[in-house]
């Protein structure tokens, strides 16, 4: 029940274009990183260039599941120097 629900709630997001921060690289695959929307969700996107932790995107959500989206980098709007945190919002 509750998985279903947050599948429903990810795939009502495929479509929008989220800001996030980059965290690095996937876990399991280092090819594939990782960043967080303003909702603390996680997105994996595939970029060709290198981003560090802190950097904000944005992503186009092409894709859900129950605990990830995925998605396709759109823009890059700042670069980090440093490591960078963001309020996480409800929602």
């Amino acid at each position: 029940m509750v998985e279903r629900s947050a599948l429903a709630k990810h795939m009502a997001r495929i479509g929008r274009t989220e800001t996030i921060m980059v965290e690095g690289p996937s876990k399991r695959d280092p090819e594939v990183l990782t960043g967080r929307t303003e909702q603390n969700k996680l997105v994996h996107f595939n970029t060709d260039r290198p981003l560090r932790a802190g950097t904000l995107a944005t992503a186009l959500i092409t894709d859900a599941s129950t605990h990830f989206l995925r998605g396709e980098l759109v823009e890059v709007l700042s670069v980090s120097r440093h490591r960078t945190r963001f309020a996480v919002t409800a929602g």
